[in-house]
């Protein structure tokens, strides 16, 4: 008999770790754009980059904590969807050698 396969869950979780991922993805392309802007800037405007830079880098915190949250939460429901998988199998072939 086959082994159980994760269906759904699995591929939904990663549709949803995409858009998490691809949201870092662009705060860290924004922050680097910034730094790059800061180097070139004279001091008068550093204050102001600063606290954009400094913003951006808590959002990008906060979203790469989201990120693994929801990792955790995909990997749990992945296990938990295998152990259910597995379930069904046997009660499936219980049922089936019961009749």
């Amino acid at each position: 008999m086959a082994a159980p396969t994760i269906d759904g869950a699995g591929s939904e979780a990663r549709e949803t770790l995409k858009a998490f991922h691809h949201r870092a993805l662009e705060a860290e392309d924004r922050l680097s754009r910034l730094e790059a802007a800061l180097a070139s800037k004279a001091d008068g405007e550093d204050s102001e980059l600063l606290k954009t830079i400094s913003k951006l880098q808590s959002k990008l915190e906060d979203v790469t904590a989201e990120l693994a949250s929801e990792r955790q939460k995909a990997q749990k429901l992945a296990v938990e969807n295998g152990k259910l998988q597995y379930r069904v199998t046997h009660l499936v072939r219980s049922i089936r050698e019961s009749d």
